[in-house]
């Protein structure tokens, strides 16, 4: 059973989350939505390949941190199945916490390992997560890319197939 807890402000946390200015959104204080296990457990970013799809789904649930999206982005760029013109569905629809500060989105966003003009879905269903993913796809356009930012998942998935 997932317990909620609400946005704290105990020692060990620390800000999540700023988007600022050039991204048309301010938060004057961090938005949290937070679930943990009874134990505490946060789970990781996973992702399947589908290459008969040529599609990337990345799902990130639990509480996001810098090192788990790094980690994710190495994992997959060294993915014997991966292909950087593979399409690529993101849901995080059950992301519960975010600690992933602008400066890991700004660096993702120039690190790209997808080809230029391939789509890429984000599902985000919290302000905290949409805004975040809206930030990294602006970021992204610089390099080429194609993110969207969708509130649901059959939404992303069928604008993800109009282009394949």
């Amino acid at each position: 059973m997932w317990e909620s807890i609400p946005f704290s402000t105990r020692p060990s946390y620390h800000p999540v989350l700023t988007i600022a200015g050039k991204f048309g959104v301010v938060l004057s204080r961090p938005i949290v939505l937070m679930r943990t296990s009874p134990t505490g457990v946060c789970l990781p970013a996973t992702y399947t390949i589908d290459p008969a799809r040529r599609l990337v789904v990345t799902r990130i649930w639990g509480a996001a941190t810098e090192d788990e999206i790094y980690d994710h982005g190495q994992r997959l760029r060294n993915d014997p199945q991966f292909r950087p013109d593979f399409r690529q569905l993101v849901d995080m629809s059950e992301l519960t916490e975010i600690r992933v500060g602008s400066g890991v989105i700004r660096d993702a966003s120039r690190n790209q390992f997808f080809s230029p003009g391939i789509r890429r879905a984000i599902v985000a269903n919290s302000e905290a997560s949409y805004g975040m993913a809206r930030m990294y796809a602006i970021a992204s356009e610089a390099e080429g890319q194609t993110i969207e930012v969708f509130r649901d998942k059959s939404s992303a998935e069928a604008w993800l197939d109009r282009g394949s």
